[in-house]
């Protein structure tokens, strides 16, 4: 079995060992906007009940910044990895 989010809100704090997410909430239009949730990316539709969820590398542990280009095709990410093991 494996589980799936369905939904998911977050926040993020500034404190030594973290980092402010630069443009947390970035608007796809006028119904979407995607944002960062842990070391995944959500995106949502205000209409529906369920967001849906972009999943990060596995050594991703925090999402430090996000883009979107001017045509808002392209959503860049920067993050955080844990070093190899």
């Amino acid at each position: 079995m494996r589980l799936e989010p369905i939904n998911a809100l977050g926040a993020s704090f500034t404190t030594p060992d973290t980092y402010d997410i630069v443009d947390s909430l970035l608007y796809l239009d006028d119904d979407r906007y995607v944002y960062p949730v842990g070391h995944h990316i959500g995106l949502r539709h205000p209409a529906h009940t369920k967001a849906q969820f972009i999943n990060m590398a596995d050594n991703v542990t925090q999402i430090t910044c996000m883009r979107l280009s001017p045509n808002k095709r392209v959503l860049l990410v920067a993050s955080l990895c844990a070093p190899p093991t």
